[in-house]
């Protein structure tokens, strides 16, 4: 036989298959029970119960976020968060210091000056001491006069008048000062005396022991008027009733001869 199906001449012809004459009978679905159907409800029922919960749960926390975000919202705006003000807390370096040039004069914010009183009683004829501090506070070292014409206690009585200046009628000594830088703690210090006697520019007119009554004390530089020390109180209190009279009449500057005083202080 050749592969077309064709008999060649001489060859035995095969026998073809018959087809069989029994067919396979086709089995029907069977028919699930009662049972099995209420099991099918019962999972697809629950399926279903679990999906709506789902749904459900995902439904509220949506809507429930959504409501606590806007409350956030409304907080915010009605309240705002505070924060710190971060541009008041910088502050600009500071400028660098030339010491190569000369000192310049002090200035009044510069310079720090301290009075003291060596007691808060002055009893008329005797002598009441003041010792003067000046320092500076700068960065870079300063020039101040230092004569007593300029460095100098002023008093005056209760109703602000000037009574006696260290200035009036001092020596005038001193000369002009040269203070470190506030890291070297450079001071300078001095000291004058008051008698109790008034006192007028120039030491002109006649001097007469102040009135009993409260005086105050204030340190001052000529070179640097706005450069002010705390004031102090002097009371001015009569002598004792057994001095004689002739005493108190006396005026302090002939009774003491206290004009005059070595380098470093003067007294009046």
């Amino acid at each position: 036989m050749t592969t077309n199906g064709l008999v060649a001449p001489g060859a035995t012809p095969r026998p073809r298959p018959k087809p069989s004459s029994r067919s396979t009978p086709q089995r029907r679905p069977k028919r699930p029970t009662a049972q099995q159907l209420r099991r099918r409800r019962a999972v697809r029922n629950g399926m279903l119960v679990v999906l709506l919960s789902v749904g459900l749960l995902v439904g509220l926390g949506t809507a429930a976020g959504y409501g606590i975000g806007r409350a956030v919202d409304v907080v915010r705006d009605v309240w705002p968060e505070a924060g710190p003000d971060l541009t008041s807390d910088k502050a600009l370096p500071p400028e660098p210091i030339d010491l190569t040039g000369p000192a310049e004069a002090c200035t009044a914010g510069a310079v720090a000056l301290d009075l003291t009183a060596g007691a808060t009683t002055l009893v008329k004829g005797e002598v009441l001491p003041f010792t003067l501090r000046v320092t500076n506070e700068g960065r870079v070292p300063c020039l101040l006069d230092g004569r007593g014409t300029s460095m100098q206690v002023v008093v005056t009585d209760d109703e602000g008048e000037r009574v006696w200046s260290s200035a009036d009628c001092g020596a005038g000594g001193g000369s002009d000062l040269l203070l470190g830088a506030r890291n070297t703690l450079d001071t300078w210090d001095t000291t004058v005396r008051w008698s109790g006697a008034s006192s007028k520019p120039g030491c002109e007119g006649e001097r007469a022991r102040v009135p009993a009554g409260e005086y105050t004390a204030t340190m001052t530089l000529a070179d640097v008027p706005d450069a002010v020390g705390d004031p102090v109180t002097v009371t001015v209190v009569e002598p004792p009733a057994k001095e004689s009279a002739e005493d108190d009449e006396k005026p302090a500057d002939e009774k003491s001869g206290d004009d005059e005083e070595p380098a470093g202080e003067s007294s009046d």
